[in-house]
């Protein structure tokens, strides 16, 4: 589904991912990992159209993609999430997933002003699908409550309901389990799996839990300093000499 090719991105002379090759196939769960300052964000901003590479090719379904805007990513079908929650605070939960359908309206501007019968069947078709997300994610009951009165946890499902709610054929997780509990971090699992199973999505997720990436991605590339050095199973993983002096190595003696 997609391919990387000796992603790079420099940043003045500082080299914050160097090289990256992977290879993403259709329906799989792949992990990102790495010590803080390995290059992982800066990955994924890539990935999702936040920031351009300086080197390299990314083709997502046959096409290139690098270089385009992070709209025009979502419009190719890659969603993605962030390692802060960034909802909309001052709107509703239902709000906040019917935004995310805006590229796909379907109405002109004139149209929006006036209100007519082909805005408000529109309007209508966008609050059905919101809610149907929102009832997938059990939210549908807080789905006139700001979104800041959710508990933490349900706010990271709304995140995600509003990520699914384009209709992504890749979902891209940024630091998903950050700031949960071991409930909640293995009820995410749960619904990551159910997510992928449901929509048919190709999801890449970067994490910093070994057990949550361990317990439930199928294949995990390590980066170290923004350069890869292991790419794997989570046996191979686990078992990798660099990765245990990189990471878990550095995580052991805190």
């Amino acid at each position: 589904m997609m391919q990387v090719k000796h992603l790079t991105r420099r940043f003045g002379g500082l080299v914050a991912v160097n090289g990256v090759d992977l290879e993403v196939e259709e329906g799989s769960l792949v992990g990102l990992i790495g010590p803080n300052g390995a290059g992982k964000t800066t990955c994924f901003n890539m990935l999702s159209g936040v920031i351009a590479p300086s080197e390299g090719a990314i083709t997502f379904q046959g096409k290139r993609v690098d270089g385009k805007k992070a709209y025009q990513f979502t419009q190719l079908g890659i969603a993605r999430t962030f390692q802060n929650i960034r909802l909309f605070k001052s709107l509703s939960v239902l709000d906040n997933v019917k935004i995310a359908c805006h590229f796909n309206c379907g109405y002109s501007m004139f149209r929006s002003f006036f209100h007519g019968p082909v805005f408000q069947r529109k309007e209508d078709e966008i609050t059905e699908h919101a809610m149907e997300m929102l009832k997938i994610f059990k939210l549908d009951h807080d789905a006139h409550e700001i979104s800041t009165n959710l508990a933490y946890g349900e706010q990271r499902r709304l995140e995600i309901a509003r990520a699914m709610a384009t209709r992504p054929k890749m979902l891209l997780l940024d630091e998903p389990a950050a700031g949960m509990n071991p409930t909640e971090s293995a009820e995410l699992m749960d619904l990551i799996r159910f997510v992928r199973e449901k929509f048919a999505t190709t999801v890449v997720l970067i994490e910093h839990d070994m057990k949550f990436v361990m317990g439930l991605c199928q294949q995990i590339l390590v980066l170290d300093y923004g350069t890869p050095i292991a790419y794997g199973n989570p046996a191979e993983i686990q078992a990798n000499p660099k990765v245990i002096e990189a990471y878990l190595g550095k995580d052991e003696e805190g």
